[in-house]
């Protein structure tokens, strides 16, 4: 699914290792890296609305 009009695009430069753990980490929870990452930052208490929480390669096959 593309992103909407209003969405922007956030990147990091991470190890590695931590790439390789942050999509382990995802792929266990059967999630996306986008999905796994945000739902961190709400954890921080960081504003996240659940419709971002959507897995929109799910949404997309509905």
């Amino acid at each position: 699914m593309a992103k909407s009009p209003d969405e922007k695009t956030v990147q990091i430069k991470v190890s590695p290792e931590l790439k390789k753990e942050i999509h382990r980490s995802a792929l266990e929870r059967d999630e996306t890296v986008r999905t796994f990452i945000l739902k961190a930052l709400k954890g921080r208490g960081i504003a996240v609305s659940d419709g971002d929480l959507v897995d929109r390669r799910k949404a997309a096959i509905r």
